[in-house]
């Protein structure tokens, strides 16, 4: 047989093996450029898209971070109106309520006055009348021992009549109604 063969046809197999191979190699070459072009560009415009994204984001939180400050502020603004507003009514009320304890703290006093007014009238009054009924009660006892000690005098002078026989003895007087 013929050995040359044996060379040969793995010779021609590796050479068009190569050729294919170097073919197949250059278009592959030309795929995967084409492929990184394809995934640069892909990237590219992924960034591109992911920048706008992101600056488009950002535009968005700056206006919803600039809304919800400017809620916050007007949220702030009219919880602090609305305790000035309530601390005012109070004021108000603690005003009135301090004008009303006043007057009426005055009117007490006045009040007050006018009733230890009346309460030394009342003793004064109350003092006179028992002043007036003690007169009253002396003038009385007063008489009484008068109208006594004058029928004593009577019986005493009736008696001493009585031992003289010569005398002529006076009626007693009449007792006045007073």
């Amino acid at each position: 047989m013929k050995k040359w063969m044996y060379v040969t046809f793995p010779g021609v197999m590796l050479a068009l093996f190569l050729v294919l191979y170097f073919a197949e190699e250059k278009k592959r070459e030309a795929r995967e450029k084409a492929h990184a072009a394809e995934l640069a560009r892909t990237k590219k415009d992924q960034d591109d898209k992911v920048s706008a994204q992101r600056v488009k984001a950002d535009q968005e939180a700056k206006k919803r971070t600039a809304d919800r400050q400017a809620s916050d502020k007007k949220k702030e603004d009219e919880r602090l109106a609305k305790w000035n507003k309530e601390g005012q009514e109070i004021d108000t009320e603690i005003n009135r309520a301090k004008t009303s304890t006043d007057q009426s703290a005055k009117e007490i006093a006045r009040m007050e006055a006018e009733l230890a007014k009346l309460r030394e009238a009342r003793e004064r009054g109350n003092r006179e009348f028992l002043d007036a009924l003690k007169a009253v009660e002396l003038a009385q006892i007063n008489r009484r021992t008068a109208e006594l000690e004058n029928e004593r005098l009577l019986k005493i002078i009736d008696r001493r009549a009585g031992e003289t026989p010569n005398r002529v003895i006076p009626p007693p007087p009449q007792k006045r109604s007073d």
